[in-house]
């Protein structure tokens, strides 16, 4: 059987290459290749925030979500998403609005805070989206940016890397992300800093405790998936119930709703007995702290 090789697009391998301290210069250069064409920045003084590093070792609890770093000037959110579904974009963006507001409190005056951009590397999304697109605040009338300091650009990771196949090196480094084998080479080969992203991308891959802890990723994740698919079976279940009593499109309706809620009550034991923080499962789940506390 072939070994699994995990790519650039696994989270935990996106951050083991890109927060050590030894690849600061490799994420410096990815980010500055990436943002050309969304704002030009100084990387120079980049410095991450982020409280922890990705995990490498399948004993070790927890794991970051995203890579937050910043510069004199700016705030950035680097998010990885390996599949796209219709609330990504909120959740997403939950986290920026959040440090946006936390930078609004210690700012000596609001024309002093610094630009925030949400950098988000997707893969999933249809070919209507483009492989790069920029969010702004601004009016639909009139164009009008109704603030200046907020940035959303979004890498569709599938059409970027469709676009390398048909001889488009615009973003080789993100397509770069979603290769192995030979691809990775070809792609990689001659670029000093590529070639480093793929010498970290196959190490990795040869160190047993990191491999053996992302099939520990994997395995949870087939759980939660296996949970929802569990949870929506039985919300199928109470809406063929309610819908002998109340009608079949009200009782359809119904039984969602309360299948939805299961599934999230049965993600939010997954992830508590996975030592996340009630705070983070929140985010994702939607439960109240005081409901998630309530499961212990």
């Amino acid at each position: 059987m072939k070994k699994k090789f995990f790519k650039g697009t696994n989270d935990n391998m996106f951050k083991a290459i890109f927060t050590p301290k030894k690849n600061r210069e490799l994420l410096k250069e990815f980010l500055k290749r990436s943002l050309k064409q969304v704002l030009p920045i100084n990387l120079d003084e980049l410095v991450i925030l982020s409280s922890e590093i990705a995990k490498t070792n399948v004993n070790i609890k927890g794991k970051t979500v995203d890579i937050l770093a910043e510069t004199p000037n700016e705030i950035l959110n680097i998010e990885l998403n390996n599949s796209y579904y219709p609330a990504l974009h909120k959740r997403n963006v939950s986290y920026i609005f959040s440090k946006y507001s936390e930078e609004v409190k210690v700012s000596e005056t609001y024309n002093k805070m610094k630009m925030f951009i949400q950098i988000n590397f997707t893969k999933g999304l249809s070919k209507d989206y483009l492989s790069l697109e920029i969010y702004t605040l601004k009016g639909e009338k009139t164009d009008k940016k109704y603030i200046d300091n907020l940035i959303i650009a979004e890498f569709n990771i599938d059409k970027i890397k469709e676009g390398w196949y048909n001889g488009d090196k615009e973003f080789d480094f993100v397509a770069a992300l979603d290769l192995e084998g030979a691809e990775l080479n070809k792609i990689c080969e001659g670029d000093e800093y590529m070639e480093l992203f793929e010498k970290e991308v196959k190490r990795l891959n040869q160190d047993h405790k990191f491999t053996e802890f992302m099939s520990a990723e994997e395995e949870e994740e087939k759980l939660k998936k296996t949970l929802i698919e569990d949870a929506r079976n039985d919300g199928e279940k109470i809406g063929l119930q309610k819908g002998k009593e109340l009608g079949i499109q009200e009782g359809k309706e119904l039984g969602i709703q309360e299948g939805e809620t299961k599934k999230q009550i049965e993600i939010a034991k997954n992830m508590l007995e996975n030592k996340m923080v009630p705070e983070m499962i929140s985010k994702l789940t939607g439960l109240s702290k005081s409901e998630i506390e309530a499961l212990k």
